[in-house]
């Protein structure tokens, strides 16, 4: 099975998105929700600033922006994913937040120019089928000066990284029942994927203006880039 269109990647995600975070946790033995704290703090938010989360999924990170924000602020949410999206917007009903969902491709983002203050994708631009395109929208619709923030799983470099993406191709073809086919489209993804270097030059090319290295873990498998526009 090939996972080469949007609507097949948002069905995959679909289909697990009550369990995501969970299952997110257990395969990064817990590092999935620290790896996200640090990424929300790069994005270093202030009240009144406009944010977008770009495959935002069950909006763990968009609502702890939110609340950063604060009520001047405005926070975007976008994800190709219904099912996702929906468990989003369930877990943020009654939340005294500031947050819109929006169905949206990555690759063709539905704002204009210069639209937010913070701009950040973690573990989403992957999943793109044309992720070069994704990189140059994400900074289209950065304000001169704002920031952008990627994490994501990359191609590692390092001896300890090539053993840590063993063990995670291991642990994704062992997946049991409705995991199996998102698992394996985590192998796929990173298969066709790039490194942590190349992700900071494509931001230069694409007009940001200071990029920083950022962060990485297990030996450069799970890395963080942060740049201004």
């Amino acid at each position: 099975m090939r996972f080469s269109q949007e609507p097949e990647r948002a069905a995959i995600f679909d289909a697990i998105a009550p369990g995501y975070d969970h299952s997110s946790w257990l395969l990064s033995c817990g590092g999935f929700a620290a790896w996200h704290r640090v990424a929300a703090m790069a994005l270093d938010v202030h009240p009144q600033d406009r944010i977008l989360d770009v495959g935002c999924g069950t909006g763990s990170i968009t609502r702890r922006l939110a609340r950063q924000a604060g009520a001047a602020g405005s926070v975007v949410g976008l994800d190709s994913s219904p099912g996702m999206l929906a468990v989003a917007r369930r877990r943020s009903t009654g939340l005294p937040l500031s947050v819109q969902w929006v169905q949206g491709d990555g690759q063709r983002l539905p704002f204009p120019a210069e639209s937010f203050d913070k701009v950040t994708a973690q573990f989403s631009l992957r999943n793109m089928e044309d992720w070069h395109r994704g990189i140059r929208e994400l900074v289209r619709v950065t304000r001169p000066g704002g920031t952008i923030v990627l994490l994501d799983v990359v191609v590692p470099v390092t001896p300890y990284g090539r053993l840590a993406r063993w063990g995670l191709d291991t642990a994704t073809r062992l997946a049991p029942g409705r995991l199996h086919a998102p698992y394996r489209w985590l192998r796929q993804s990173l298969a066709r994927f790039t490194t942590r270097q190349e992700l900071a030059s494509l931001l230069e090319a694409a007009g940001a203006r200071r990029v920083d290295p950022g962060r990485e873990w297990l030996g450069g498998l799970v890395a963080l880039i942060r740049a201004v526009r």
